[in-house]
């Protein structure tokens, strides 16, 4: 089998607020599978006053009402689908990117590309700072 061939899903990396205006930043307008789709992110952000960390999030806050439950505050999520200003629900597909991810969704999924800071969504006003995400693509 050979590896796969990547391309820019973006020109250039994406920068990933702590504080976005929504719930999500938004990568690109549409993505549909199949595909192939390798994140890697960098930098560090805050989500309090002094906790700071980088894409992989602080291995010792797991919040219960958190966007994504499974990963520390902190870490990079993603979502296919959905909208900005929404929890992850029915319409969207919620995924940990962290530093570094290769997913292969399922066939079905398919819309925008969000990213953002996992954390406890009453808690997003405290965060500051911003990572920065390269996107890329292999069919």
């Amino acid at each position: 089998m050979l590896p796969p061939v990547w391309r820019d899903l973006v020109k250039n990396e994406v920068t990933v607020e702590a504080k976005p205006v929504g719930l999500w930043t938004k990568v690109c307008d549409y993505i549909e599978a199949p595909l192939k789709l390798r994140i890697e992110a960098k930098g560090t952000w805050k989500i309090t006053g002094d906790e700071e960390c980088g894409p992989d999030g602080l291995r010792t806050h797991w919040p219960a009402d958190s966007l994504l439950t499974s990963v520390p505050a902190g870490a990079l999520i993603g979502m296919i689908g959905g909208s900005p200003a929404e929890k992850p629900g029915e319409k969207s597909t919620v995924f940990s990117v962290g530093s570094y991810l290769v997913l292969c969704p399922a066939d079905t999924i398919r819309g925008a590309l969000y990213l953002t800071m996992n954390d406890s969504v009453a808690r997003f006003e405290e965060h500051s700072g911003a990572v920065t995400a390269k996107l890329q693509i292999a069919r």
